[in-house]
Protein backbone atom coordinates (compact mmCIF):
# COMPACT_ATOMS: atom_id res chain seq x y z
CA UNK A 1 0.00 0.00 0.00
CA UNK A 2 2.86 2.60 0.76
CA UNK A 3 4.74 1.68 -2.27
CA UNK A 4 1.78 2.18 -4.68
CA UNK A 5 0.53 4.85 -2.72
CA UNK A 6 3.23 6.65 -0.43
CA UNK A 7 1.20 6.77 2.04
CA UNK A 8 1.64 4.74 5.53
CA UNK A 9 -2.19 3.59 6.55
CA UNK A 10 -0.75 2.81 9.90
CA UNK A 11 1.41 5.69 10.57
CA UNK A 12 1.22 6.44 14.48
CA UNK A 13 3.49 7.82 17.60
CA UNK A 14 2.82 4.39 19.54
CA UNK A 15 2.48 0.56 18.95
CA UNK A 16 -0.97 0.76 20.70
CA UNK A 17 -2.26 3.19 18.48
CA UNK A 18 -1.02 1.60 15.18
CA UNK A 19 -3.14 -1.92 16.27
CA UNK A 20 -6.31 -0.01 16.77
CA UNK A 21 -5.81 1.49 13.22
CA UNK A 22 -4.99 -1.63 12.24
CA UNK A 23 -8.64 -2.67 13.91
CA UNK A 24 -10.60 -0.23 13.02
CA UNK A 25 -9.30 2.23 10.13
CA UNK A 26 -9.75 1.43 7.00
CA UNK A 27 -7.44 3.04 4.22
CA UNK A 28 -8.22 5.30 1.65
CA UNK A 29 -8.71 3.11 -1.93
CA UNK A 30 -5.39 3.10 -3.79
CA UNK A 31 -7.29 4.06 -6.85
CA UNK A 32 -7.99 7.73 -5.31
CA UNK A 33 -4.37 8.75 -3.77
CA UNK A 34 -2.57 7.37 -7.29
CA UNK A 35 -5.01 7.13 -10.04
CA UNK A 36 -1.79 5.31 -12.30
CA UNK A 37 -1.94 2.09 -10.20
CA UNK A 38 -3.65 -0.80 -12.59
CA UNK A 39 -7.26 -1.59 -10.85
CA UNK A 40 -6.31 -4.90 -10.78
CA UNK A 41 -3.25 -4.31 -8.67
CA UNK A 42 -4.64 -1.53 -6.74
CA UNK A 43 -8.05 -4.71 -5.62
CA UNK A 44 -5.14 -7.00 -4.84
CA UNK A 45 -3.23 -4.55 -2.52
CA UNK A 46 -7.23 -3.65 -0.51
CA UNK A 47 -7.58 -7.37 -0.22
CA UNK A 48 -4.78 -7.99 1.23
CA UNK A 49 -5.22 -5.38 3.74
CA UNK A 50 -9.08 -6.24 4.56
CA UNK A 51 -9.55 -5.88 8.38
CA UNK A 52 -12.09 -9.72 8.36
CA UNK A 53 -9.48 -12.56 7.99
CA UNK A 54 -11.66 -14.19 5.48
CA UNK A 55 -12.01 -11.46 2.90
CA UNK A 56 -8.19 -11.57 2.84
CA UNK A 57 -6.23 -14.33 0.78
CA UNK A 58 -5.70 -17.73 2.75
CA UNK A 59 -2.20 -17.99 0.91
CA UNK A 60 0.38 -16.61 -1.05
CA UNK A 61 -0.16 -18.87 -3.91
CA UNK A 62 -3.33 -17.29 -4.78
CA UNK A 63 -1.39 -13.66 -4.46
CA UNK A 64 1.00 -14.81 -7.14
CA UNK A 65 -2.33 -15.91 -9.51
CA UNK A 66 -3.80 -12.47 -8.83
CA UNK A 67 -0.65 -11.02 -9.99
CA UNK A 68 0.46 -12.90 -13.38
CA UNK A 69 -3.09 -11.86 -14.60
CA UNK A 70 -2.07 -8.25 -14.72
CA UNK A 71 -1.46 -8.87 -18.51
CA UNK A 72 0.48 -5.48 -20.53
CA UNK A 73 0.44 -5.27 -24.66
CA UNK A 74 3.37 -7.09 -26.18
CA UNK A 75 4.12 -4.19 -28.66
CA UNK A 76 5.50 -2.49 -25.17
CA UNK A 77 9.27 -3.04 -24.97
CA UNK A 78 11.71 -1.26 -22.68
CA UNK A 79 15.34 -1.19 -21.93
CA UNK A 80 16.80 -1.25 -18.41
CA UNK A 81 19.65 1.18 -18.13
CA UNK A 82 22.72 0.56 -18.13
CA UNK A 83 24.96 0.62 -14.93
CA UNK A 84 28.24 0.67 -13.86
CA UNK A 85 29.71 -2.61 -12.08
CA UNK A 86 29.54 -2.61 -8.53
CA UNK A 87 32.62 -2.96 -6.67
CA UNK A 88 31.65 -4.89 -2.95
CA UNK A 89 33.92 -3.56 -0.24
CA UNK A 90 36.50 -6.11 0.97
CA UNK A 91 35.67 -5.90 4.71
CA UNK A 92 33.45 -8.53 6.06
CA UNK A 93 31.75 -5.86 8.34
CA UNK A 94 30.45 -3.36 4.89
CA UNK A 95 28.94 -7.17 3.20
CA UNK A 96 25.55 -6.75 4.46
CA UNK A 97 25.02 -2.53 3.15
CA UNK A 98 26.50 -3.48 0.41
CA UNK A 99 24.38 -6.21 -0.33
CA UNK A 100 21.63 -3.57 0.93
CA UNK A 101 22.60 -1.10 -1.60
CA UNK A 102 22.38 -3.43 -4.82
CA UNK A 103 19.05 -5.27 -3.51
CA UNK A 104 17.33 -0.98 -3.26
CA UNK A 105 19.04 -0.34 -6.78
CA UNK A 106 17.45 -3.74 -8.35
CA UNK A 107 14.18 -2.76 -7.12
CA UNK A 108 14.66 0.41 -8.29
CA UNK A 109 15.29 -0.51 -11.80
CA UNK A 110 12.28 -2.89 -11.32
CA UNK A 111 10.01 -0.29 -10.46
CA UNK A 112 10.75 2.08 -13.16
CA UNK A 113 10.45 -1.19 -16.00
CA UNK A 114 6.75 -0.99 -14.04
CA UNK A 115 5.73 2.37 -14.30
CA UNK A 116 7.17 3.25 -17.99
CA UNK A 117 5.01 -0.22 -18.68
CA UNK A 118 1.91 1.01 -17.26
CA UNK A 119 2.41 4.52 -18.24
CA UNK A 120 2.88 3.17 -22.29
CA UNK A 121 -0.52 0.77 -21.36
CA UNK A 122 -2.42 4.02 -20.51
CA UNK A 123 -1.39 5.94 -23.09
CA UNK A 124 -2.23 2.98 -25.87
CA UNK A 125 -5.88 2.19 -24.23
CA UNK A 126 -6.88 5.96 -24.98
CA UNK A 127 -7.95 5.60 -27.85
CA UNK A 128 -9.44 1.86 -26.99
CA UNK A 129 -11.64 0.86 -29.82
CA UNK A 130 -13.39 2.27 -32.59
CA UNK A 131 -15.68 0.57 -34.87
CA UNK A 132 -15.31 -0.57 -38.16
CA UNK A 133 -15.36 2.88 -40.81
CA UNK A 134 -14.82 2.57 -44.49
CA UNK A 135 -14.59 5.09 -46.59
CA UNK A 136 -13.92 5.51 -50.36
CA UNK A 137 -13.53 8.61 -51.70
CA UNK A 138 -14.71 10.24 -54.63
CA UNK A 139 -12.77 11.53 -57.66
CA UNK A 140 -14.09 15.58 -57.06
CA UNK A 141 -12.78 14.97 -53.03
CA UNK A 142 -9.51 13.79 -54.26
CA UNK A 143 -8.73 16.25 -56.55
CA UNK A 144 -9.86 19.06 -53.56
CA UNK A 145 -7.38 17.17 -51.31
CA UNK A 146 -4.62 16.94 -53.99
CA UNK A 147 -4.91 20.84 -54.58
CA UNK A 148 -5.11 21.54 -50.35
CA UNK A 149 -2.46 19.59 -49.81
CA UNK A 150 -0.07 19.96 -52.89
CA UNK A 151 -0.58 23.15 -54.53
CA UNK A 152 1.41 22.00 -57.39
CA UNK A 153 -0.06 23.10 -61.51
CA UNK A 154 -2.63 20.77 -62.68
CA UNK A 155 -1.14 18.82 -65.31
CA UNK A 156 -2.81 19.35 -68.52
CA UNK A 157 -3.94 15.60 -69.08
CA UNK A 158 -6.05 16.49 -65.54
CA UNK A 159 -7.86 19.03 -67.15
CA UNK A 160 -11.37 19.62 -68.95
CA UNK A 161 -11.23 21.26 -72.43
CA UNK A 162 -15.17 21.90 -73.70
CA UNK A 163 -16.02 22.21 -77.07
CA UNK A 164 -17.49 25.19 -78.37
CA UNK A 165 -21.49 23.93 -78.02
CA UNK A 166 -22.80 25.04 -75.16
CA UNK A 167 -24.46 22.01 -74.66
CA UNK A 168 -21.11 19.22 -75.05
CA UNK A 169 -19.66 17.72 -71.59
CA UNK A 170 -16.82 17.49 -70.23
CA UNK A 171 -14.44 14.69 -69.81
CA UNK A 172 -11.08 14.50 -67.87
CA UNK A 173 -9.11 11.60 -66.71
CA UNK A 174 -8.87 11.10 -63.06
CA UNK A 175 -6.81 9.30 -61.08
CA UNK A 176 -7.46 5.73 -59.39
CA UNK A 177 -8.23 6.47 -55.40
CA UNK A 178 -6.55 4.60 -52.78
CA UNK A 179 -7.81 1.40 -51.45
CA UNK A 180 -10.02 1.70 -48.36
CA UNK A 181 -8.92 1.15 -45.03
CA UNK A 182 -11.01 -0.21 -42.28
CA UNK A 183 -9.98 0.43 -38.71
CA UNK A 184 -9.28 -2.04 -36.38
CA UNK A 185 -12.50 -3.86 -35.14
CA UNK A 186 -14.08 -4.19 -32.08
CA UNK A 187 -13.30 -7.33 -29.96
CA UNK A 188 -15.81 -10.02 -30.21
CA UNK A 189 -15.55 -10.81 -26.05
CA UNK A 190 -14.36 -8.87 -23.24
CA UNK A 191 -12.99 -10.81 -19.86
CA UNK A 192 -14.94 -8.25 -17.43
CA UNK A 193 -13.23 -9.19 -13.40
CA UNK A 194 -15.52 -7.63 -10.80
CA UNK A 195 -14.52 -6.78 -7.41
CA UNK A 196 -17.32 -5.87 -4.59
CA UNK A 197 -16.51 -4.76 -1.15
CA UNK A 198 -17.33 -6.29 1.49
CA UNK A 199 -19.68 -8.19 -0.90
CA UNK A 200 -22.65 -8.54 -2.99
CA UNK A 201 -24.84 -10.88 -5.33
CA UNK A 202 -24.18 -9.74 -8.81
CA UNK A 203 -26.75 -9.60 -11.45
CA UNK A 204 -25.56 -8.93 -14.71
CA UNK A 205 -28.17 -7.65 -17.14
CA UNK A 206 -30.97 -9.73 -15.24
CA UNK A 207 -28.76 -12.98 -15.30
CA UNK A 208 -27.42 -14.08 -11.72
CA UNK A 209 -23.42 -14.21 -11.43
CA UNK A 210 -22.48 -15.46 -7.94
CA UNK A 211 -21.55 -14.00 -4.68
CA UNK A 212 -18.36 -12.26 -4.59
CA UNK A 213 -15.53 -13.28 -4.61
CA UNK A 214 -16.37 -14.77 -8.37
CA UNK A 215 -14.30 -17.42 -9.42
CA UNK A 216 -12.67 -15.86 -12.56
CA UNK A 217 -13.43 -12.92 -14.78
CA UNK A 218 -16.98 -12.84 -16.77
CA UNK A 219 -16.83 -13.29 -20.65
CA UNK A 220 -19.18 -10.95 -21.96
CA UNK A 221 -20.10 -8.93 -25.09
CA UNK A 222 -18.64 -5.61 -25.49
CA UNK A 223 -21.36 -2.69 -24.98
CA UNK A 224 -23.98 -1.28 -22.78
CA UNK A 225 -24.82 -3.80 -20.03
CA UNK A 226 -27.04 -3.08 -16.54
CA UNK A 227 -25.97 -4.52 -13.50
CA UNK A 228 -26.89 -4.82 -9.80
CA UNK A 229 -25.42 -5.71 -6.82
CA UNK A 230 -27.89 -7.13 -3.76
CA UNK A 231 -26.81 -7.35 0.06
CA UNK A 232 -28.88 -7.81 2.67
CA UNK A 233 -27.55 -4.29 4.69
CA UNK A 234 -28.13 -2.31 1.89
CA UNK A 235 -30.81 -1.53 -1.04
CA UNK A 236 -30.44 -3.03 -4.16
CA UNK A 237 -28.26 -1.00 -6.37
CA UNK A 238 -28.44 -0.38 -9.76
CA UNK A 239 -26.59 0.92 -12.83
CA UNK A 240 -25.83 1.37 -16.36
CA UNK A 241 -21.90 -0.53 -17.32
CA UNK A 242 -20.44 0.66 -20.39
CA UNK A 243 -17.99 -2.54 -21.71
CA UNK A 244 -15.30 -1.93 -24.22
CA UNK A 245 -11.91 -3.05 -24.05
CA UNK A 246 -10.83 -6.74 -24.37
CA UNK A 247 -10.24 -6.85 -20.19
CA UNK A 248 -12.21 -4.45 -17.97
CA UNK A 249 -12.28 -4.47 -13.99
CA UNK A 250 -15.42 -2.87 -12.01
CA UNK A 251 -14.38 -2.07 -8.74
CA UNK A 252 -17.35 -1.48 -6.56
CA UNK A 253 -17.80 -0.51 -2.56
CA UNK A 254 -21.14 0.39 -1.29
CA UNK A 255 -19.57 2.37 1.47
CA UNK A 256 -18.70 4.95 -1.92
CA UNK A 257 -22.60 5.03 -2.73
CA UNK A 258 -24.72 4.36 0.91
CA UNK A 259 -24.22 6.51 4.33
CA UNK A 260 -25.97 4.99 7.59
CA UNK A 261 -28.95 6.31 10.11
CA UNK A 262 -29.03 5.13 13.90
CA UNK A 263 -32.15 6.04 14.85
CA UNK A 264 -32.74 5.86 18.83
CA UNK A 265 -36.95 6.81 19.73
CA UNK A 266 -37.97 7.44 23.14
CA UNK A 267 -40.69 5.77 23.45
CA UNK A 268 -41.32 4.31 19.98
CA UNK A 269 -42.27 5.26 16.79
CA UNK A 270 -42.98 4.38 13.11
CA UNK A 271 -40.03 5.38 10.83
CA UNK A 272 -40.77 6.63 7.18
CA UNK A 273 -37.91 7.94 4.97
CA UNK A 274 -38.67 10.01 2.02
CA UNK A 275 -42.42 9.13 2.30
CA UNK A 276 -41.93 4.99 2.84
CA UNK A 277 -42.78 3.67 5.48
CA UNK A 278 -39.18 1.70 7.00
CA UNK A 279 -39.89 -0.14 10.57
CA UNK A 280 -41.05 0.52 13.63
CA UNK A 281 -38.83 1.09 16.67
CA UNK A 282 -36.66 0.00 18.19
CA UNK A 283 -34.38 -0.63 15.37
CA UNK A 284 -31.75 -3.68 15.77
CA UNK A 285 -29.82 -2.07 12.65
CA UNK A 286 -28.29 0.74 11.13
CA UNK A 287 -30.13 2.34 8.24
CA UNK A 288 -28.85 2.18 4.80
CA UNK A 289 -29.64 5.48 2.73
CA UNK A 290 -27.77 6.95 -0.45
CA UNK A 291 -25.92 9.88 0.32
CA UNK A 292 -28.08 13.26 0.07
CA UNK A 293 -30.89 14.51 1.58
CA UNK A 294 -33.35 12.94 3.64
CA UNK A 295 -36.80 13.32 5.23
CA UNK A 296 -37.00 11.64 7.78
CA UNK A 297 -40.44 11.38 9.30
CA UNK A 298 -41.73 9.66 13.44
CA UNK A 299 -45.51 9.24 14.24
CA UNK A 300 -46.71 7.83 17.16
CA UNK A 301 -50.33 8.04 17.92
CA UNK A 302 -50.24 9.53 21.24
CA UNK A 303 -47.36 12.10 20.04
CA UNK A 304 -47.34 15.17 17.74
CA UNK A 305 -45.73 14.03 14.45
CA UNK A 306 -41.93 14.44 14.29
CA UNK A 307 -40.26 15.47 11.62
CA UNK A 308 -36.59 16.48 10.16
CA UNK A 309 -34.49 16.82 7.33
CA UNK A 310 -30.97 15.43 7.88
CA UNK A 311 -27.72 15.24 5.32
CA UNK A 312 -25.74 12.10 4.66
CA UNK A 313 -22.34 11.36 3.46
CA UNK A 314 -21.35 8.52 2.16
CA UNK A 315 -19.53 6.00 4.17
CA UNK A 316 -20.30 8.12 7.36
CA UNK A 317 -23.10 7.54 10.40
CA UNK A 318 -26.15 10.03 11.60
CA UNK A 319 -27.25 9.45 14.97
CA UNK A 320 -30.79 10.30 15.74
CA UNK A 321 -31.99 9.83 19.11
CA UNK A 322 -35.49 11.27 19.66
CA UNK A 323 -37.99 11.90 22.48
CA UNK A 324 -40.98 12.27 21.75
CA UNK A 325 -43.24 14.68 23.54
CA UNK A 326 -47.09 14.78 24.19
Amino acid sequence: YELATGKNPLKSSDLSQALNLAVTHVPEPVIRINATIPKPLAAIIERMIAQAPDRRYPNCEQILEDLRKIHFPASVTTKEPESEPISLPVKQRRRFSSLAGVTTFVLAVAITVFAFRWTSTVSNQKDKILPPVTATPTAESISDQNSDVNPRPIPESMVAVPTAKPDSTVTGKVEKAPEPKTLPATPQFSDLTIIVYPWANVYLDSNFLGSTPLDSAIRVNPGQHQIRFRNPRFPAYDASLSVTGPRDTLVFRWTDIFGFVRLTVNPWANVYIDGAFIDATPLDRLLPLKAGDHHVILKNPDFPLWQKFIRLTAGDTVDLKVQLIG
